[in-house]
């Protein structure tokens, strides 16, 4: 399908029940879809086939669905199907900085140039997170006078880092534990010298998940462990320190409970 042809169509988050697709590697074109990457490194790679969920829909106006946006779990990867029944590579955009980008916000999100303004995380987490419509309310909108679809949570990026898209990344959470992650994430960082976009998700996710109270405790706990480590700066050693500091603060709450 043609650029143009495609901005005739109203993109939507893809509304049907959502399937894994396995497809032959054969079918993509090469010369825009080099998929060396995904099949080395794609973890649901099955038999030697590229595994997409859709994400997103174009529908014309009598409500008929044309044509359908894959994406893949990891390495922020989109793909649509032509007639010919080949699969073609969507690049997302990067931008810098998005003042006219009507989705996402701030700085460093990557966004589907073709399909309009809607940013890649968005797109991966509703096709292999949750399912984002769990999360949309009716609201009243002064300015257009109606009820308006708006989604209650923000999408986190729990390593900090908004251009790493991975589904393992990514987590539904309310605006005011988003908040809260930023404040503890920058403690990690001004307090212990812990870059977040050095740690795994499930060591954010175990950070996250300690009561407020306990985050000086962790960070203290880990300045105690690096003390004598000379080699502290290798990032498997900031995230064996950070994943022991952890335990002990975990051990510690757990017995005085």
């Amino acid at each position: 399908m043609s650029k143009t042809a495609k901005s005739k169509l109203k993109w939507r988050f893809y509304t049907g029940e959502i399937k894994n697709r396995y497809v032959d590697p054969s079918l993509f074109k090469r010369l825009h879809a080099p998929l060396d990457n995904i099949l080395q490194f794609e973890p649901e790679f099955q038999d030697y086939c590229v595994t997409l969920r859709p994400c997103e829909e174009g529908v014309n106006e009598d409500g008929t669905v044309e044509a359908v946006l894959y994406c893949t779990k990891n390495h922020n990867r989109f793909f649509d199907q032509d007639e010919d029944g080949f699969w073609n590579e969507q690049k997302p955009s990067y931008s810098p900085d998005a003042p006219n980008k009507k989705t996402g916000g701030g700085t460093n999100y990557t966004y589907m140039s073709n399909y309009g303004d809607l940013s890649c995380h968005s797109l991966i987490a509703h096709a292999w997170v949750e399912n984002r419509y769990h999360y949309i309310k009716e609201v009243w909108y002064e300015r257009k006078g109606k009820m308006v679809p708006v989604c209650f949570k923000q999408i986190d990026h729990l390593d900090t880092n908004t251009l790493n898209n991975n589904a393992s990344n990514l987590e539904y959470v309310s605006s005011a534990e988003n908040m809260r992650r930023r404040l503890i994430a920058d403690r990690l960082k001004n307090k212990a010298g812990i870059d977040p976009k050095l740690l795994t998700p499930t060591l954010m996710r175990g950070i996250y998940g300690l009561p407020d109270g306990s985050i000086p405790q962790l960070v203290e706990e880990y300045l105690k462990i690096c003390a004598n480590d000379k080699s502290q700066m290798l990032v498997e050693n900031i995230r064996l320190n950070v994943s022991k500091a952890l335990d002990t603060i975990k051990s510690t709450l757990k017995a005085n409970n």
